[in-house]
């Protein structure tokens, strides 16, 4: 059985990253978030405005999260705590990687346990 959240995780980076802006996010800023090609990006909104937890009223306007969206994350986020690790860039090999997964998983904590960042070098 597969968990939602790998049906669709480009929707939910979308999400998550309107999120982190505050609520409302640009169109370039999103693009910058999100490693997608723009027409998956409008795809995934389109399919997420019709879910009600989007509004866009323009083209050229930003994305925001309904209220709806942003109490149902702040849930969710509050619910399944994660552990963010910022590593060096030259550091943050695919050893060092699997070995924080595997201290992420050893912590027993529910939903995605560990967020890697890598800085831009």
């Amino acid at each position: 059985m597969t968990h939602p959240t790998d049906q669709h995780p480009l929707e939910l980076l979308i999400l998550n990253a309107a999120f982190d802006a505050g609520g409302s996010i640009a169109m370039p800023a999103l693009r910058e978030a999100v490693p997608a090609r723009g027409v998956d990006i409008r795809k995934a909104i389109s399919t997420q405005r019709n879910l009600g937890n989007l509004r866009q009223s323009a083209a050229d306007q930003p994305i925001a999260l309904t209220a709806s969206a942003r109490a149902a994350i702040a849930a969710g986020r509050a619910h399944r705590p994660m552990m963010i690790v910022t590593m060096p860039a030259r550091r943050c090999g695919k050893t060092a990687a699997r070995m924080l997964r595997q201290i992420g998983a050893d912590a027993c904590l529910p939903g995605p346990a560990l967020s890697i960042e890598r800085p831009a070098a």
